[in-house]
């Protein structure tokens, strides 16, 4: 069954895979600016936030754009190679990716941050790292999906793809190790209470970054598997 639909659509309609892989790789940039823009924390440059914040947004406006021609170009009298409402469901999670990662930024512009160990710092540094490089993988998943299709679903392909999803899945579950650390080593300060509970969402939000890459890489192990 899927052959026959790979095959129907190749031949009826222009893939909508392929904007959704520009939505991966458009995702993908918004994290990496984003982790740019949190380096400038953690070196104290604050007068640069708000400047550096507004080029995490255009990035993140971008994928929202390309969001939206997915859904709009998606066509409804063809058949299609993968369920409508799987798409969907996949380009919503990738796109929360970026949300979060903008969600970072903002509220590392809300206050100054001083006094803290380098420590914490560092290890909040190394989630972000470590969460782009979850998104990076996610996005080579991503593209496997045209030479998935191409492939007419092929058992090799499926098996590449289900093996690039799964290496997110140990990324993640790397940062949630770093965020447990680094969340524990913040409670035992003595700070200002309110910016520890500062921290802490900063925190939560990097690691809910690398959350949505699983989850969406997920999506593409399901679709792979049918």
């Amino acid at each position: 069954m899927s052959y026959l639909r790979a095959t129907i659509y190749s031949i009826f309609g222009k893939s909508p895979f392929e904007d959704v892989v520009k939505h991966g790789e458009a995702i993908y940039e918004v994290v990496k600016e984003a982790k740019n823009v949190f380096e400038l924390f953690i070196e104290g440059r604050y007068e640069e936030l708000e400047e550096a914040y507004k080029k995490v947004h255009e990035k993140e406006h971008n994928a929202d754009r390309i969001k939206m021609r997915v859904y709009s170009e998606l066509p409804k009298n063809i058949f299609l190679p993968v369920a409508r409402s799987d798409i969907i469901e996949l380009v919503d999670m990738q796109d929360k990716v970026a949300d979060r990662a903008e969600d970072v930024i903002k509220l590392i512009t809300f206050t100054r941050i001083e006094s803290i160990p380098e420590e914490i710092f560092i290890k909040m540094k190394e989630m972000m790292e470590l969460s782009l490089e979850s998104v990076k993988v996610l996005k080579d998943a991503i593209e496997e999906v045209s030479i998935l299709l191409k492939s007419s679903f092929g058992k090799k392909e499926r098996e590449k793809m289900i093996k690039i999803t799964k290496e997110v899945s140990k990324k993640e579950h790397i940062v949630d190790l770093k965020e447990y650390e680094v969340k524990k080593e913040l409670y035992n300060l003595q700070i200002d209470p309110f910016i520890k509970v500062h921290l802490k969402e900063i925190i939560t939000e990097i690691g809910r970054i690398s959350d949505f890459a699983e989850n969406t890489a997920d999506i593409l192990r399901l679709i792979a598997s049918e």
